[in-house]
């Protein structure tokens, strides 16, 4: 992750730490298809669209899981030659 989305994760996992529920919820994510959307001329940033297929678990959801399909922008910046998450969309 880039410093930004480092940040953004830190401040995320904080904000939902306050939250006070005994009940379990899980979800498993799994990617399905990428696509790059936009690249760079100089390749030091792209976009990347993720179909993915979620599956829900939870004392409220059925015991099999409930499956969504999503999509998930991605951007990424290169540092220090390595493609790093910048910043993630559900959409």
């Amino acid at each position: 992750m880039t410093t930004r989305m480092v940040e953004w994760t830190d401040q995320y996992i904080e904000k939902n730490k306050k939250i006070q529920n005994t009940a379990f919820y899980g979800v498993t994510t799994k990617s399905l298809k990428e696509e790059i959307i936009t690249l760079s001329d100089d390749e030091s940033s792209a976009q990347v669209l993720v179909s993915t297929q979620q599956e829900e678990f939870g004392s409220q959801v059925a015991s099999r899981g409930k499956i969504i399909y999503k999509r998930l922008m991605l951007d990424f910046k290169k540092v220090d030659n390595s493609w790093k998450v910048d910043s993630a969309q559900w959409q």
